[in-house]
């Protein structure tokens, strides 16, 4: 045994000090956050800097097979060749884009779906909309009359987007203002996100533990899975966020906007970088993708186009990919390799450019 004489009221005063020195600390590494996030990157000179290159990019291939308008589209992650594409006619359909064959067509209950995606392994898909409800398909080629194996029943407005973490996490967002992270195997919520004040238009994975979302509400934020309390919001939008993407590191992410321009957000300095818009165009941005590099931009726009852009220069770089869609650019995104470019359309079409 040991004699320990503890003096109750002199330990007290001492965690009081070592309190107060915390949070002066913490004070000034705030001001000093603000400090370094007060410039953006149009005032760092990158004159020096060499214009990116970039080939023409032409439409190789138009994949027609859907009779209704086409909101989302997932690649996947496991082959490069393989889309999945998701339409108002009430189908899903997972093409070989390259040869222009529809592998396997999935019939819905619902035909108002507005997200879609492969998993991590690309064996299953999902997709989700206006029923609240998030369905799970296996990837079965040349079979037409799938099954759902799971639904993932918690959300009280639409499905808007869904990204798979691994193969048995996934991420989705919602028109009842939350994202939900879910046990599939269990079919249960294991998170949920709940400080957007508006629909949660759109999320993108950041690493491991982190994702950005994007609403309504015009707010960008930043969250960590492990906590439910958001951990960075960041505003500058005028109007609707409609599309997040994260940029190649997982420190930055980009969004599209109603009111007509992509920002570049950045999570350690807490500040907006930069921002992309054409003098041109108000047109409202409906979809984003960013280079497997993070230096090219692609936005989708609802006047039928796609722009594309320098992230560090912020410069709109030629050719602006039109001409090709009838109806606004609902989607867009890069391949596993990030070597083609697939566009989806309210014309019920679907382009592959390169």
């Amino acid at each position: 045994m040991y004699d320990i004489d503890y003096d109750i009221d002199e330990l007290k005063a001492e965690i009081g000090q070592l309190e107060g020195q915390l949070n002066e600390l913490k004070k000034k590494a705030a001001e000093l956050r603000e400090e370094k996030a007060s410039g953006d990157m149009k005032s760092v000179d990158v004159g020096d800097l060499p214009a990116i290159g970039i080939h023409p990019m032409k439409m190789r291939n138009n994949l027609v097979g859907h009779f209704g308008k086409i909101y989302t589209i997932s690649w996947s992650p496991a082959l490069d060749t393989s889309l999945l594409s998701a339409s108002q006619d009430g189908t899903m359909i997972v093409w070989n884009a390259l040869r222009k064959l529809k592998n396997q067509i999935v019939r819905l209950d619902c035909q108002w779906v507005m997200a879609c995606s492969f998993s991590a392994n690309g064996n299953q898909i999902t997709c989700g909309g206006l029923d609240n409800s998030v369905s799970i398909f296996p990837v079965q080629p040349g079979k037409d009359d799938t099954q759902s194996t799971a639904a993932l029943n918690h959300h009280d407005g639409y499905i808007s987007c869904i990204r798979f973490i691994d193969d048995s996490t996934v991420l989705t967002s919602s028109g009842d203002a939350t994202c939900i992270l879910w046990d599939l195997p269990h079919e249960t919520p294991k998170t949920i996100f709940a400080e957007h004040t508006g629909d949660v238009m759109s999320v993108s994975i950041a690493g491991k533990d982190t994702f950005f979302s994007g609403g309504t509400d015009n707010l960008c934020k930043f969250w960590d899975t492990r906590n439910p309390k958001c951990v960075r919001t960041f505003e500058g939008h005028e109007a609707d966020i409609n599309s997040v993407v994260t940029v190649a590191d997982g420190n930055s992410v980009i969004t599209g906007s109603d009111d007509g321009s992509c920002k570049l957000f950045d999570v350690r300095s807490w500040s907006q970088l930069n921002v992309y818009a054409s003098n041109d165009s108000m047109h409202a941005v409906t979809s984003v993708e960013v280079s497997k590099t993070g230096r090219l931009l692609f936005a989708g726009y609802d006047d039928c186009t796609v722009q594309v852009y320098d992230v560090v220069k912020g410069e709109r770089i030629n050719p602006i990919l039109t001409g090709h869609h009838m109806n606004r650019v609902a989607c867009l995104g890069l391949n596993k390799t990030g070597l083609a470019l697939a566009t989806g359309s309210w014309d019920d079409s679907m382009k592959i450019w390169a």
